[in-house]
């Protein structure tokens, strides 16, 4: 059962400007704050100017060791069902943002030295610096931050399409303005009970515009391979030849620690990789969405 099916609205996906999500279980798709970044519409400056006031703030607090406050603000991550996005296990919800998992996300950044020093200050940059933290958690925290922008976004969907909504908790809509938490009374679509909050379509991506594979291997190996083409250590026999990727990795295994430490050597490769990125992504089209 889909959310157009079960309020009678007689339209493919691609008359509607919402994921038509299924209401039994999640779809696999994600909210990415660095694609909502690209974004100069209303909607998606409103959304990034929320996410970044957030996590500047636990990132903020961590520096501070004001840790007991920190964890208050990550405290009021939940797992989003209402949106039915994300990982899935059969039901509702996978690998996402619970309340049980605020602790070993404080842990993480507390104890990253891209955060430390200052090198990250945006969620999006979790994904290549921060290990343990990737796409579903990303998502997931900025489905919480921009909860609010999203249910008045839900509720002018539910005007136009003449979906009956009914009065229930909002769930955690982070302010700004107060840097807290807060829960509202609201008027939702519901199923069975749980409201349902709608996600526009053209901000949902099947990953995330930064991954830190691709980084890895398209830019951190290459540049490697380069620099020792340039700078041979073995003379000028080594000189004729670069060593292999394989060979790289072996030497430099993949993980977030190396990749903070190369892009805080070399910020001029990550500028390029993020930038190279961005040029890339696209929205899902209707048919790709209707797929899943």
């Amino acid at each position: 059962m889909q959310v157009a099916q079960y309020f009678g609205i007689d339209m493919p996906q691609s008359q509607l400007d919402f994921v038509n999500i299924p209401l039994e279980t999640d779809i696999e798709l994600y909210v990415d704050p660095y694609g909502l970044a690209l974004g100069a519409d209303d909607f998606s400056v409103a959304c990034t100017s929320a996410t970044r006031a957030f996590f500047g703030s636990v990132l903020e607090l961590i520096r501070a060791d004001r840790d007991a406050e920190a964890l208050t603000l990550l405290d009021g991550l939940h797992e989003p069902n209402d949106v039915h996005l994300g990982e899935s296990r059969g039901g509702l919800r996978g690998r996402g943002v619970g309340p049980d998992q605020a602790e070993g996300i404080h842990g993480r950044l507390k104890g990253s030295m891209a955060v430390r020093t200052g090198f990250l200050n945006d969620l999006s940059d979790c994904e290549l610096l921060i290990a343990g933290v990737g796409r579903d958690k990303i998502s997931d925290i900025t489905i919480n931050t921009i909860r609010g922008e999203l249910i008045q976004w839900t509720q002018a969907q539910c005007r136009l399409h003449g979906i009956r909504v009914q009065t229930t908790a909002s769930g955690p809509v982070w302010d700004p303005a107060l840097g807290r938490w807060r829960i509202d009374a609201v008027e939702l679509p519901t199923y069975q009970g749980k409201a349902i909050v709608l996600v526009p379509k053209n901000i949902v991506r099947r990953k995330l515009v930064l991954d830190h594979r691709t980084y890895y291997r398209r830019y951190v190996l290459s540049f490697l391979q380069e620099d020792a083409r340039r700078h041979p250590s073995e003379g000028l026999v080594r000189a004729l030849k670069a060593p292999s990727k394989k060979e790289l990795e072996r030497r430099h295994p993949c993980s977030k620690d190396l990749l903070y430490r190369f892009s805080a050597d070399n910020p001029d490769v990550l500028s390029r990789y993020k930038q190279d990125a961005a040029s890339r992504d696209r929205p899902l089209t209707d048919e790709e969405i209707s797929d899943l």
